[in-house]
C-alpha cells in the first residue's frame, strides 16, 4: 500500500495477498477479509476494503447497530480441510464425527455458546466410546482454529465444555484380538512367500517380515517401529530398543518422524533372546533408519496395514499388526507381572493417581520380557 490504511493491513500467505479489515470504534467491532484472487487484482481489492470501512464506520458513528458478517460452522469446516491437509480415510472419519455438530451448521461461528457445543458432545457420547467423544470436540477445535486462522476474533467455545465422564459414554466394545503363536508363525511364511516373484514385493515382505518381529518380541506400536534408526537398536549394557520417534502425519507432509504419542512413549524396551540375532542382521543390512521404501521415503501405514490384511485374506489367518501388541500385554498379565512394569514397556500413560506414584525398576522389564510365556 502506497500509505497506511486506517483499520487495513496488508498480509500475504499460501493463497496470496490478503487485506484485513479490523474496526474497533464507538463500541462495536468488526472484522473482513479480501483476498486480492477474488477481486481480480490487489489494486481492487483494497478499494472494496476501503469503502466497506468507510460504509461501517459511518453507521457506527450515526449509532446504528453493525452486525458482523462471520462465517458459518459450516462453511468453516468445509474450509479447514484447505488449511489442514489431510487423507481420504480421515477426511471421511471427520465427516462422520461432523454429523452431530451439523445441525448447527448454518449458525455464524461467533453465535455458537459453550452450551451449544457441550450439547452436541453429550448427544455424541451417548452412544459412542469416552474416545470417540474426545475426537468430535477435536474436530470442533479444528473448526475454531480454522476461523482465528482466517482472522476472526473468536473464543474457541471447544475449551470451554466439559467431556462426559466415561461411565456415562458407551463402553468399548473390543472386538477379539487373541493371537496364538503358531498363527503367528504360519503368518509370516505366508508374508514372505505373498509376491515372492517379484522383487519389490520380496523387499516389501521382507520389510514388514522384520518389522512384525520387533513388535511381537517388544510389543512397539507400528507408528514407533516403523520410525526406528539402526542407532535405536542397542546391545549395551543389555540388549533393548531406544523408543524416541513415531511416524506421523502433519498438516504439511505425510509419513513423517515426529514425537512419541505422549510422553510415557519414550522409553527403552528390552529384547527377548530370541529377537536378538534377528535384529543384529537388520542392522548390518540399513544405513540409518530400519524401514523405508527403496526412494528412501517411510512407509506409509495405513497402505500397510491394507498389504497385511491382503496377505491376511490371502492366506486365511485373521492378523492385524496390533494384535501383536495386545498379545504382548495380556502374556505380561497372565504371567503377573507388576502392573507398573508392563505400563512402562507399553509407554501407556496411566489415568490412576496411585499408578503415576509408582514406578518399575530396569531389572524388572529386563525380567518381565526375559520369562514372557507365549500363549
Amino acid at each position: 500500500m502506497a500509505k497506511k490504511e486506517q483499520y487495513i493491513t496488508k498480509e500475504k500467505n499460501k493463497s496470496g495477498i490478503v487485506f484485513r479489515l479490523r474496526i474497533r470504534a464507538y463500541g462495536q467491532e468488526y472484522h473482513e477479509s479480501f483476498k486480492a484472487s477474488a477481486y481480480g487484482s490487489e489494486k481492487i481489492a483494497l478499494e472494496a476494503a476501503k469503502q466497506i470501512r468507510n460504509e461501517k464506520l459511518l453507521d457506527m458513528q450515526a449509532g446504528r447497530q453493525i452486525r458482523q458478517l462471520y462465517p458459518t460452522v459450516a462453511e468453516l469446516y468445509q474450509k479447514k480441510f484447505d488449511l489442514f491437509k489431510c487423507r481420504k480415510k480421515t477426511r471421511d472419519k471427520h465427516d462422520y464425527f461432523y454429523q452431530y455438530i451439523q445441525p448447527l451448521g448454518d449458525m455464524q461461528i461467533n453465535e455458537v455458546t459453550a452450551a451449544d457445543v457441550q450439547e452436541t458432545i453429550n448427544e455424541y457420547s451417548r452412544n459412542h466410546s469416552y474416545e470417540a467423544t474426545r475426537r468430535v470436540r477435536g474436530v470442533w477445535s479444528q473448526i475454531y482454529r480454522t476461523a482465528l486462522m482466517l482472522g476472526y476474533d473468536v473464543i474457541d467455545r471447544s475449551q470451554q465444555i466439559v467431556l462426559p465422564q466415561k461411565s456415562m459414554c458407551k463402553p468399548v466394545n473390543h472386538r477379539d484380538q487373541s493371537l496364538i503363536a503358531t498363527d503367528f508363525d504360519d503368518f509370516c511364511d505366508a508374508l514372505l512367500q505373498y509376491h515372492d516373484y517379484d522383487e519389490d514385493g520380496r523387499y516389501k515382505s521382507r520389510q514388514v517380515w522384520y518389522a512384525l518381529q520387533i513388535m511381537s518380541g517388544c510389543g512397539l506400536r507400528p507408528a514407533e517401529t516403523f520410525a526406528l534408526r539402526k542407532d535405536d537398536i542397542l546391545f549395551i549394557p543389555y540388549p533393548h530398543i531406544a523408543v524416541r520417534a513415531s511416524i506421523r502425519s502433519t498438516e504439511d507432509e505425510y509419513n513423517q518422524v515426529s514425537a512419541t504419542k505422549t510422553g510415557k512413549s519414550v522409553r527403552d524396551v528390552p529384547v527377548p533372546d530370541w529377537l536378538v540375532p534377528i535384529l543384529r542382521q537388520l542392522k548390518d543390512e540399513r544405513q540409518d533408519y530400519l524401514f523405508t521404501n527403496p526412494d528412501g521415503s517411510f512407509w506409509d501405514i495405513d497402505e500397510l496395514s491394507d498389504y497385511i490384511h491382503r496377505v491376511s485374506v490371502s492366506c486365511g489367518i485373521p492378523f492385524n499388526m496390533y494384535r501383536l501388541r495386545h498379545k504382548f500385554s495380556t502374556d505380561l498379565y497372565h504371567d503377573q507381572v507388576n502392573p507398573v512394569a508392563i505400563r512402562d514397556l507399553m509407554g501407556h500413560e496411566s489415568e490412576s493417581v496411585t499408578m503415576d506414584y509408582a514406578s518399575s525398576s530396569e531389572k524388572e522389564r529386563q525380567e518381565a520380557v526375559r520369562n514372557r510365556k507365549y500363549s
